[in-house]
């Protein structure tokens, strides 16, 4: 089987799901790669679901190519792999790395000295959650506005995604800028979107690709203190359940 490129569109599994091209026969094996950490060889998934239906290695063989016809798995040289780990990974909470992608729009005069991704990265890691790494998506003049308030330790740890004005007010323009990097994101970590800062047409562009790719997303009331999530574990559990 052909592998996937990095940034390459993975399936909605949730319209796949609602149209029965992956069956229950298919969620022992995307539930048993998602508790592995999204990628296990022919003879580990054989080993484990043998035991537990009696599967045969052809019927498991034809089930795997199924699954990767949909583009929901690479099946290549023996080694199954989600094209999304994402989404499953989170749901079955694997122990895999968390990788954040905020918004930081320009800082208000009346504003604090903290940044909403610090607020957001402070309160995610109080609830357990621990980045290895942090994207964050803005425009040089955002970035100016808060280059003199941001702490060092978060500072260096912040992978920056430069983007113009016009981008950051345009849906199209925002969701085509970021999506290559979040391909790449969702294919080796789980996501957790925060549409808290930036421009209106910038959230929703991150809203629209949460809902897309099925993945966690948080708005943050910093006066208060308080994640919302508007997309939680719960949430994405309820849509993919026929599988889970």
């Amino acid at each position: 089987m052909e592998v996937m490129s990095p940034t390459e569109e993975p399936p909605d599994i949730s319209e796949l799901i609602r149209h029965n091209k992956i069956k229950r026969t298919h969620a022992p094996i995307l539930l048993y790669l998602a508790r592995t950490g999204g990628r296990a060889r022919f003879y580990e998934i054989y080993q484990h679901l043998g035991g537990e239906t009696r599967i045969s290695k052809s019927t498991l063989k034809s089930r795997l190519d199924a699954l990767s016809n949909l583009g929901v798995i690479t099946y290549h040289e023996g080694v199954a792999e989600l094209t999304n780990k994402s989404t499953l990974c989170y749901v079955v909470s694997s122990r895999i790395p968390y990788a954040y992608m905020g918004l930081l729009g320009i800082r208000g005069e009346a504003e604090d000295y903290e940044s909403e991704t610090e607020t957001s990265i402070k309160l995610l890691k109080e609830e357990g959650i621990e980045f290895d790494r942090i994207y964050v998506v803005t425009t040089p003049e955002a970035l100016e506005s808060w280059s003199s308030y941001i702490k060092d330790n978060i500072w260096k740890r912040i992978e920056l995604i430069s983007v113009r004005v016009d981008e950051m007010n345009e849906i199209d323009k925002m969701m085509n800028r970021v999506r290559p990097r979040l391909l790449e994101l969702i294919r080796q970590s789980i996501v957790i979107i925060d549409c808290t800062s930036g421009t209106r047409p910038a959230g929703i562009a991150f809203y629209t690709l949460a809902e897309k790719y099925k993945l966690p997303l948080i708005y943050v009331y910093k006066e208060a203190k308080k994640i919302y999530w508007l997309k939680s574990r719960q949430s994405i559990k309820k849509e993919l359940s026929p599988i889970l």
